[in-house]
């Protein structure tokens, strides 16, 4: 390699997951991440190139290839607290204010595809945090 030819490094930084490239003297150097300016080594994963537009295609390929290979994932575990919360309150709002069954609100939770045994634990939480209350086998929100 020439004084002359410029090195590109293409990486997925591994702390926020942004794919990028930076310009690096050498291989070995350590760069930063454009996004969060997290030092990005050396790895057996990266690729090198030697012109800014290389270095674009490449992160393109890098994203694209990350897209068509990740497994698609459902996100009902993400907010699953919540959504019982709010399933107690309109259930019990639907039934004049006096309240919900468990049974009920489980029943939903199968409609909904929420597992029974995150959606009891949740349920088991939010009344020890006394946002909603069970009288008389009905569940209600405070």
């Amino acid at each position: 390699m020439t004084s002359r030819e410029q090195t590109f490094r293409v990486f997925r930084c591994p702390h926020c997951g942004y794919t990028g490239y930076r310009q690096v003297s050498n291989p070995e150097d350590d760069s930063k991440c454009n996004l969060c300016s997290k030092t990005i080594s050396h790895t057996s994963d990266m690729r090198y190139v030697t012109s800014s537009e290389d270095a674009r295609k490449a992160m393109q390929e890098i994203i694209f290839s990350s897209h068509t290979r990740a497994p698609t994932k459902t996100r009902h575990g993400l907010g699953v607290k919540k959504r019982l919360f709010y399933m107690v309150s309109d259930l019990s709002d639907l039934n004049n204010g006096r309240g919900v069954s468990r049974s009920r609100v489980l029943e939903e939770c199968q409609e909904v595809d929420i597992e029974i045994d995150k959606a009891e634990r949740f349920l088991n939480q939010l009344q020890e945090e006394g946002q909603i209350i069970e009288i008389d086998d009905k569940l209600t929100v405070m």
